[in-house]
């Protein structure tokens, strides 16, 4: 029985509310010792949650934005191998073997705050979750109301590889969002 959000240790608010790391870690149920990734890391928050209530033998990070940073390295997490950031990379080509992690989960940019340049982004995204999960992992986005649609539109037309599990709508105050958790068929 986990115990209720209220008396898990605190946070410091550094981008998603930690509230929402929570569920989305929760979600994402991570094996011990799993390695765990974020290709869309930005300040580091979903990956803090799971390095405080998980047993975790590494945790990758994309592109931490640097004034984050100093902010995690405040939390006790030196038992893990954290923020191996490779922010020179792009998504679409993580400088990653192919089913070498066992644990996705990202934040996608919904479009307001931060914009998405490239309108293929999600799809790439969504490639590279495939070739970079081993086989029966787990991959958990937050994504806006339209990329949940465009997710199933997505693997609707995909004949093998990932499955989604299951879509969860949430408030974040004026927006509404998605929690889909996908898994890749063994």
């Amino acid at each position: 029985v986990q115990s209720p959000l209220s008396c898990r240790n605190y946070i410091p608010h550094l981008t998603l509310r930690s509230t929402v790391c929570a569920l989305m870690v929760n979600f994402l149920q991570p094996a011990l010792y799993s390695v765990l990734l974020d290709p869309m890391c930005g300040g580091g928050t979903i990956l803090l949650e799971a390095a405080t209530v998980c047993k975790l033998r590494s945790v990758t990070a994309h592109r931490v934005k640097e004034e984050h940073r100093i902010s995690l390295t405040l939390c006790d997490i030196t038992h893990l191998d954290f923020l191996n950031s490779f922010a020179g990379h792009r998504v679409a080509s993580l400088p990653l073997k192919n089913f070498s992690i066992d644990a996705i989960v990202c934040d996608f940019p919904f479009g307001q705050k931060h914009c998405v340049e490239n309108p293929n982004l999600f799809k790439i995204l969504l490639e590279q979750i495939h070739r970079v999960l081993v086989h029966g992992g787990r991959a958990v986005l937050l994504v806006s109301t339209k990329q949940e649609m465009q997710l199933k539109q997505l693997l609707t037309h995909q004949n093998d590889g990932l499955t989604l599990l299951s879509s969860h709508m949430l408030s974040l105050g004026e927006t509404s969002a998605y929690v889909c958790i996908l898994t890749k068929k063994s």
